[in-house]
């Protein structure tokens, strides 16, 4: 029979020590830039690239760099983009996840 805790403090300590830590840590050796999603949004609901282009009013020449990852996806291109697929805030993450890991890479640093 375990006896009950005194302090607060007491309580926590004994909680921590019987609760074991669970750590599901997700990293990837990899990371995806955002014209692969726009590859795949575009073979997904049979665009084509121009067409894709036009509707962002954004140049064919750009997309196909955003694409072939050759361009970053900005703040003015993200915004631009939103009006057709993701919002802005969600092209310019996937922009700094990609940037942050190949600095990473290449500096041969972990999180």
């Amino acid at each position: 029979m375990t006896r009950k805790p005194r302090t607060l403090m007491e309580a926590v300590v004994t909680a921590r020590q019987r609760k074991p830590k669970r750590v599901h840590k997700f990293d990837p050796d990899w990371a995806t830039h955002p014209g692969e999603h726009i590859a795949e949004w575009i073979a997904e609901y049979k665009w084509t690239q121009l067409g894709f282009a036009n509707a962002c009013r954004i140049t064919p020449k750009l997309l196909s760099d955003i694409i072939a990852g050759k361009a970053r996806v900005s703040v003015r291109t993200a915004i631009k983009l939103e009006q057709v697929y993701l919002k802005a805030e969600t092209w310019l993450a996937l922009q700094a996840s990609y940037d942050l890991f190949h600095e990473r890479k290449r500096k041969g640093t972990k999180p």
